[in-house]
């Protein structure tokens, strides 16, 4: 049997039929064992978050449209704005029955024990979606005249990409979307093999080690809720240039996002395991991570799969401009790459130790 829905993060809004109320619902579903799906919910009012639920069901529940009984929903009393999850009081207090379908777009109707009753619209999934973000087109010397003129001070962060593709999480990108699930059971096995290495992070549970931890490992190939940005739009074309040649065709893109702005009007979460939906950046952690100095980092992190809809949204929102894009031709390659060796920016500078200075070489020798 096919399946009938996919793993990933579904957005979208729900109504309580008893009151009227329009608000969101946020679905992270990952694929498990034995054809079930493990689901955290997360479902808002207003500005806040009301209620979390972490539920498992399968194809048969939808096909054939039962019914099931959830235990262990978490009610949150305060849901102001820029409060932490840990700060929240919230109780676990009753069970709910819980309908899921898939009729134009997975939908989803629950009934609390207080007789209330709620549905969701049509919920859909960004998995294999495009990216959609505009990018002003620029040559190399046109990039850097407009990098002098508009980027002056330490307000924006940068993020090169050798490609136009869409904004997401290396997480985001295994087609996962339950972080709950990934610190449960993932981390706590990683930390097995990674504590004979690093004992430093050995029992990490504070924010500063987790963070110092996933960026790490970010850096050598494992999967985190963690997209890297840079303080420095040359550093950000470094990455977006190197391993491109002048013959490869399209152009590159270099991002810029107001990190200073965006931070005043959002609230900014350093728990990584933090469900709430919000992108936060903070300075990456130092620890065993001699990178990070040298490639001026920063680290984003990101609950949201679509990153660039969400961006979309809030700046539709609130008349700002948060995110700007520029396309530069990969035609600017070797003059962008030579004037970047000359600012001191590449593999050996921006990578300490041998495989930085491999690299490096390799390309200054082999081309």
């Amino acid at each position: 049997m096919m399946p009938t829905i996919h793993s990933g993060q579904y957005i979208g809004s729900y109504q309580n039929v008893n009151t009227g109320l329009n608000s969101l619902i946020c679905l992270n579903i990952d694929s498990a064992d034995d054809g079930e799906y493990e689901i955290f919910s997360t479902i808002f009012a207003g500005q806040g978050l009301l209620y979390t639920a972490s539920f498992r069901i399968t194809d048969n529940n939808i096909i054939n449209h039962e019914w099931i009984k959830i235990t262990e929903i978490d009610e949150y009393e305060r849901t102001e704005t820029f409060v932490t999850r840990k700060d929240r009081d919230h109780r676990t207090y009753h069970t709910a029955d819980l309908l899921v379908t898939n009729q134009n777009g997975l939908r989803i109707n629950w009934k609390l024990p207080d007789g209330t009753e709620c549905q969701s619209s049509g919920l859909t999934n960004n998995r294999d979606q495009e990216s959609t973000l505009s990018s002003q087109s620029l040559s190399w010397d046109e990039f850097r005249s407009h990098v002098t003129t508009h980027f002056a001070g330490r307000k924006y962060v940068f993020r090169g990409q050798r490609d136009h593709h869409r904004l997401r999480t290396s997480f985001h990108r295994t087609q996962r979307a339950n972080i709950g699930r990934y610190f449960r059971d993932n981390i706590p096995a990683l930390q097995r093999y990674i504590n004979a290495i690093y004992p430093d992070f050995i029992g990490a549970e504070n924010d500063y080690q987790i963070l110092s931890l996933l960026t790490l490992l970010q850096h050598h190939g494992y999967p985190t809720p963690i997209l890297d940005w840079t303080m420095s739009p040359y550093i950000a074309a470094y990455f977006a240039f190197f391993e491109t040649t002048e013959t490869d065709p399209g152009s590159v893109q270099i991002l810029a996002f107001d990190r200073d702005g965006y931070s005043k009007d959002f609230p900014q979460f350093n728990n990584v395991s933090d469900m709430n939906l919000h992108i936060s950046f903070h300075d990456t952690p130092t620890l065993h991570n001699p990178r990070c100095i040298p490639q001026q980092s920063v680290s984003c992190i990101s609950t949201i799969d679509d990153i660039e809809k969400y961006i979309e949204i809030q700046e539709s929102t609130y008349k700002r401009k948060y995110l700007k894009a520029f396309s530069i031709p990969k035609s600017d390659t070797k003059r962008a790459l030579n004037e970047l060796h000359l600012m001191g920016i590449n593999n050996a500078t921006l990578f300490p130790g041998l495989d930085g200075i491999c690299r490096y070489m390799k390309y200054e020798h082999f081309g």
